[in-house]
């Protein structure tokens, strides 16, 4: 009888090549490749949000086509295995990626907007970085009312380096 029971997990549990069973049905290098784009993802997101606060469009972009990559390599890997549309952590990997987009272009507006500020000054050119920070600090620094969003990405930070070390650790 316990025999019985141990043969049938073998041919539920598989290579998982079929993808037709209850679970992922990734194989298991399949699934490490998974999460690992899926926190590229969120890198890049979270390096397009940082870019943002910075006034960098360039960076802001950089990190957003970072994390669309990462989330095409996510599809990719589920696809000849199941649909990626019904996979949870593509799902997660394009949620991240359309989310570095938009911060790439919140980030682009924003260098726009500072720019503009700037020139209707009327301060020397080599003022600008200056006048930049201070109107970066004013918007996301410790006494802005973006200054607890900051302090949700360094939580965020906190976890996802959590996360690795005890990755890291299980190995």
């Amino acid at each position: 009888d316990s025999g019985d029971s141990s043969e049938q997990g073998d041919t539920d549990g598989g290579e998982g090549d079929e993808g037709d069973g209850d679970g992922l049905g990734l194989p298991p290098e399949d699934e490490d490749a998974l999460d690992q784009c899926v926190e590229e993802a969120e890198d890049g997101r979270d390096a397009a949000q940082q870019a943002f606060q910075e006034a960098d469009a360039e960076e802001a972009e950089k990190a957003s086509e970072e994390a669309r990559r990462a989330a095409e390599e996510a599809y990719d890997i589920v696809n000849p295995h199941e649909n990626p549309e019904d996979n949870e952590k593509v799902q997660e990997a394009e949620q991240y990626a359309d989310e570095a987009e938009e911060f790439a272009e919140l980030a682009k507006e924003l260098e726009e907007e500072i720019r503009e500020l700037f020139e209707e000054s009327g301060l020397d050119e080599e003022d600008y970085e200056e006048f930049k920070e201070g109107l970066l600090d004013e918007l996301f620094g410790e006494d802005s009312e973006f200054g607890d969003e900051l302090s949700e990405q360094e939580k965020r930070i906190q976890e996802k380096l959590e996360r690795r070390l005890a990755k890291m650790k299980g190995r």
